[in-house]
């Protein structure tokens, strides 16, 4: 379908799940833009913290996290993502059975779709 400019207009709802703030902007999004710019949804899930991001031993974890979803929010908002979801694990910890359901909850939520 086209838009009245003449550009490609989609239909695509996006789940992106991240394991950390930021690898989402390092891996794609650009791809992530120009779908949002063409009339796609996209949501992200950060499923950890990013608290121990920093050789900066002046940064508590819990300042650093919050420093770290300061920016993933403003990142996410240059690309046209709908909503941002943290998740709030700790860095590092092991993905459990209730994490896991947390994810399938999101993807029957958000329903990442393309046609």
């Amino acid at each position: 379908m086209k838009s009245q400019a003449g550009k490609r207009k989609i239909s695509l709802r996006v789940l992106v799940i991240s394991a950390h703030p930021d690898d989402v902007d390092f891996g794609c999004s650009g791809t992530l833009a120009q779908w949002a710019k063409q009339g796609a949804e996209i949501f992200y899930a950060i499923c950890t913290s990013g608290e121990k991001g920093s050789d900066d031993p002046s940064l508590s974890n819990l300042e650093l996290a919050r420093i770290r979803e300061k920016e993933q929010l403003a990142a996410a908002r240059v690309i046209g993502t709908k909503e941002v979801f943290f998740c709030g694990n700790p860095t590092g910890a092991a993905i459990f059975l209730e994490f896991r359901g947390e994810l399938v909850r999101m993807i029957r939520q958000y329903r990442p779709i393309s046609c």
